[in-house]
């Protein structure tokens, strides 16, 4: 019996001729482009530096809450680890394919650790499970954001599966390679980004097999563009399944191939689905992700469709021509019903967007019930009305367990409430939430839900504009405590994906029943009543540079992606602004920026497209804060001011991991520093312990 992609759970379709057995299909996934792991400074490690040791990673934990998975960029059903086996198969963002063994979905069984079985060879590794050499193992169709997509052949059986690296595949009559390019009538081009990406060659793919002949592979691709892409297999239905298309050419003068045929409603038009945006740019067709359901009335195989660059819809496509022709034919039944679970409520980390998917569950009873993934998590819908065609469906629950591996964006700090607790200060996309930090008999726990950081006008937000596509409801933001006033309360300066400065001034009149009750003020202006801007995605941590018992800000920033254009002057840096004294209503009057001096060891940014990292801290204990700025390979420069003139001097310490998504800080108080990764786009956090040779921490 010939299987249709994966192996797994049970779409029932009622044949005479019984020729697909029982599977699960699911979408493979794509991802938000978003936040680099590393910052992007030009420098090198001067010789005699004196380097850190990191210890062992220590993984992130949920005392409990929901389970992380990584940032998941594909999902699919496999039964891999036994004939029933209810299997995960997830792409976890820039760390390859992993398995999630489980006899029933239970959280227990998909709270431990998966095995890697796809090393990330190609970009954003994407995968799906299709048996393409017909020997009754499935293997993996590879895509990434690039529109080429790789046939994986299966080494290996349970425990020890590994699909290799390939080459892209390539049409088997030309030999040329098959790239699926962008291509949308209503928008010529894609926004470059600054040069982040070229367009020509970028491209989100997420094929399925689609049931047709039984020794046919036949493959449906949706795409980033919001189409769905038709190639059948053009062997002979034994040995390797083997595909052809038409040939065409880039403006660089390449030649390549891409599918000659795209799936039609029928009157012939092909399917353009989804609500797209492209900077200020709105149109339809976006990021098509089909699933296989099999339809409860007529038994043919259809489609779930999730599609929609921000927000998300999910369309039926109801087969409605004869099964003996090999090309299906749909027609779109319209938008299908969700309620809760975040639905129409995107958000880059937490919640559905861009890179969310969907996979149909049969239960028991052939009731069509849906896996989505979250970013990082995984909810589960049940389908309220089995009997019919265009299904609609209501949250349940996250996937979740005690002990759960955990995941942050971007966490900045450690603030204590008035009870002495302390908890973790961390920004995804638009919302700021404090994190408990539970320590018990020597094991750390955050605790969960968070708590949202608030301020004079309800929960604090912020602008955004450096994502090209979620640009109105996500951006890159960070935060470092800042003694502007020398009171010694925990105020926070905050700076913003837009370059913007914003305080939050610790306030116990602001709010009550809450840890920490802020007032925020900002944008920030200089001196000259100008609105500060730190170019895009700044950082900035407060010290004294002019020995006037005052703190000033050290501040980097690089125009980045959709915001170089909306720059007034581009570029990148890092950058002091000194603080003259507070102002009739007590906030700090700054001096315009200028630029950082750095003795001994200068770092040079990149103009464009780049990161700026940096942290004010006291390393060796000694009460007086250092600077860590970091450079492009994640490595962290320690610098300390010098003396009478706001300038930085290299003390030849360097800090290895310190990217634009770590930070230093004591989180389970015993005294010692740990680098802490909350999880960022890989989405799962850990820390690590922060050593540095006894005779370099009196340097």
């Amino acid at each position: 019996m010939k299987r249709i992609g994966s192996r797994g759970f049970p779409l029932i379709k009622l044949l005479a001729s019984n020729m697909f057995p029982k599977m699960w299909t699911v979408i493979a996934g794509g991802l938000l482009l978003g936040l680099a792991a590393n910052c992007s400074l030009l420098a090198d490690s001067p010789p005699g530096a004196v380097e850190a040791t990191l210890g062992p990673a220590v993984a992130l934990r949920w005392e409990e809450g929901p389970i992380s998975f990584g940032l998941i960029v594909s999902l699919d059903g496999v039964s891999w680890s036994g004939p029933a086996a209810k299997d995960l198969l997830v792409g976890r963002c820039w760390s390859g394919v992993f398995l999630y063994p489980s006899q029933s979905l239970a959280d227990q069984e998909l709270n431990q650790a998966p095995t890697l079985v796809c090393r990330p060879f190609s970009q954003i590794t994407q995968a799906s499970p299709v048996d393409f050499d017909r020997d009754g193992d499935d293997d993996l169709i590879v895509t990434d954001r690039l529109g080429h997509f790789y046939l994986c052949p299966r080494q290996g059986s349970h425990p020890a599966i590994l699909f290799p690296d390939v080459p892209p595949e390539k049409d088997h009559r030309t030999g040329l390679p098959f790239h699926i390019p962008y291509e949308n009538p209503n928008i010529d081009r894609i926004d470059s980004q600054g040069g982040y990406i070229n367009p020509e060659y970028f491209n989100y793919t997420y094929p399925i097999r689609y049931p047709t002949q039984p020794d046919k592979v036949d493959l449906i691709f949706g795409d980033m563009a919001g189409n769905l892409w038709w190639l059948p297999d053009d062997s002979q239905g034994n040995g390797r399944a083997q595909y052809t298309g038409v040939r065409y050419r880039k403006s660089d003068g390449r030649e390549w191939v891409k599918p000659a045929e795209r799936i039609s409603d029928e009157t012939g038009n092909p399917f353009l689905l989804g609500e797209n945006i492209d900077g200020e740019r709105r149109f339809l067709g976006a990021n098509t992700r089909p699933a296989l359901v099999c339809n409860p009335v007529t038994g043919a195989f259809d489609l779930l469709v999730l599609s929609g660059a921000l927000k998300q819809q999910v369309f039926y496509l109801k087969r409605v021509n004869p099964e003996d022709e090999r090309k299906p034919v749909f027609r779109n039944l319209g938008e299908v019903g969700f309620a809760g679970g975040g639905f129409n409520s995107p958000s880059m980390i937490s919640d559905l967007g861009f890179h969310s998917h969907l996979t149909v569950v049969p239960d028991a009873g052939n009731r069509n019930n849906l896996l989505v993934s979250c970013g990082c998590r995984l909810a589960f819908y049940e389908n309220l009305t089995p009997r019919d065609e265009v299904p609609r469906y209501r949250f349940r629950r996250y996937a979740s367990a005690r002990d759960a591996s955990a995941f942050l964006a971007c966490p900045t700090e450690i603030l204590r409430d008035a009870e002495g607790r302390r908890y973790l200060l961390d920004n995804t996309g638009v919302k700021w939430q404090f994190f408990e930090l539970k320590k018990e008999e020597e094991k750390l726990r955050l605790g969960w839900p968070g708590i949202e950081v608030v301020d004079q006008n309800g929960p604090f937000r912020v602008e955004s504009e450096t994502d090209h596509i979620c640009w109105s409801v996500w951006g890159f933001h960070r935060s470092a405590r800042w003694d502007f006033d020398g009171s010694a309360r925990q105020h926070l300066v905050v700076t913003t994906d837009k370059g913007h400065l914003y305080l939050l001034i610790e306030d116990e009149n602001t709010m009550r029943n809450r840890p920490f009750r802020f007032r925020s003020a900002g944008p920030l202006k200089d001196d000259r009543g100008q609105v500060i801007k730190i170019h895009n995605r700044a950082v900035a941590a407060g010290i004294d540079l002019n020995e006037d018992a005052r703190e000033d800000l050290v501040a980097g920033g690089v125009s980045y992606q959709f915001g170089i254009a909306k720059d007034p002057e581009p570029g990148g840096g890092y950058f002091h602004l000194i603080h003259r004294g507070l102002d009739a209503e007590g906030l700090p009057i700054l001096a315009r920026k200028e630029p950082l001096e750095l003795v001994g060891h200068p770092l040079e940014l990149r103009h464009r497209n780049g990161h700026a990292q940096l942290q004010a801290i006291d390393l060796d204990g000694d009460g007086a804060k250092e600077v860590i700025l970091a450079d492009g390979n994640g490595v962290g420069h320690v610098f300390r001011p010098v003396p009478g003139r706001p300038a930085l001097e290299f003390t030849g310490k360097i800090v290895p991991g310190f990217s634009i998504e770590h930070f230093l800080g004591d989180l389970d108080a015993d005294g010692q520093l740990e680098c802490f990764y909350g999880g960022g786009e890989t989405g799962l956090g850990h820390r690590r312990k922060l050593n540095f040779p006894q005779d370099a921490r009196r340097r």
